[in-house]
């Protein structure tokens, strides 16, 4: 495995400013399901504006004290059933739902870690491609497959 450079682009410590929470925000999903235990939606958040500018305050307070609250941490984990035969426990998916505050403050560190790899040639893009914003990577393997399985076959 290559070793790493050091970081040309240092990290960006300081809080999210209102702009990049609201675009947060209205990235996500209005009709995910909310925890049981954070007893709102994402729904409030995008109707108004004051509660990012709100929540804008608290994330800055963190970043300051370095103290996500407890509240934040808690989550529920649903079990999907996914397959015929109820009774075999290995046919049930686990997912877990975070709190909708959790979840922006997870997005907003994510946003400024992608920035971060990007910006000091971290990512190698011909290796990953899914899941990484502004890049249609899965399009392009789907896209491939059909040659790999036709040289096989001519094989």
């Amino acid at each position: 495995m290559p070793s790493l450079s050091l970081p040309v682009v240092p990290y960006h410590l300081s809080p999210p400013s209102y702009q990049h929470i609201t675009k947060i925000v209205h990235r996500m999903k209005a009709s995910g399901l909310p925890c049981p235990l954070g007893k709102i939606s994402i729904i409030p958040f995008k109707r108004c504006p004051y509660l990012c500018s709100y929540y804008t305050e608290v994330i800055r307070l963190i970043s300051i004290y370095g103290k996500i609250p407890g509240e934040w941490k808690k989550a529920c984990t649903a079990l999907i059933h996914q397959q015929v035969a109820t009774s075999d426990p290995s046919n049930f998916r686990p997912i877990t739902l975070e709190s909708v505050s959790l979840n922006i403050s997870t997005f907003c560190l994510c946003d400024s870690m992608f920035s971060f790899l990007s910006s000091n040639g971290f990512i190698d893009y011909n290796i990953q491609k899914g899941f990484l914003p502004k890049l249609t990577g899965t399009f392009e393997h789907t896209a491939e497959m059909p040659n790999i399985i036709k040289k096989v076959r001519v094989k």
